[in-house]
């Protein structure tokens, strides 16, 4: 799965991950976007929806997050996991995200990266 491939999996749950995407590719333009930038952007959006009540797409897009971190390419487990759900995390942290609302929607390879992203760094994110 390339870049283009895994944003076009992402917009298929929510017309918001096409427009983040267009976004980054145009900014990126005329080179492809580094995969944990796109990435980190697609967790801010999970954020936005949680906060904005679009719980279906939130579900839809971490069971594509898990599906991901259980069958990618190394490179697509790392950017899901630096990119994406450390900016979960990192709203979380600024209070911009009540996790314990996603928490639920979360594999266990998801909620194992995040425990140990809080080991890491000493966080203790509420629900984990």
């Amino acid at each position: 799965m390339d870049l283009i491939e895994l944003s076009e999996a992402f917009a298929k749950i929510d017309p918001a991950f096409q427009r983040k995407a267009d976004s980054i590719f145009a900014h990126w333009h005329p080179d492809i976007p580094p995969w944990t930038q796109l990435l980190g952007e697609f967790g801010l959006t999970i954020s936005e929806m949680t906060q904005g009540g679009k719980f279906n797409a939130v579900e839809q897009a971490l069971f594509l997050v898990e599906k991901l971190l259980t069958s990618g390419s190394s490179e697509v487990r790392d950017s899901i996991a630096t990119g994406l759900l450390e900016a979960i995390l990192a709203e979380s942290s600024a209070g911009k995200l009540d996790f314990q609302k996603i928490v639920c929607f979360m594999g266990n390879k998801s909620k194992d990266y995040c425990r140990a992203w809080d080991k890491f760094t000493g966080i203790k994110t509420p629900g984990l």
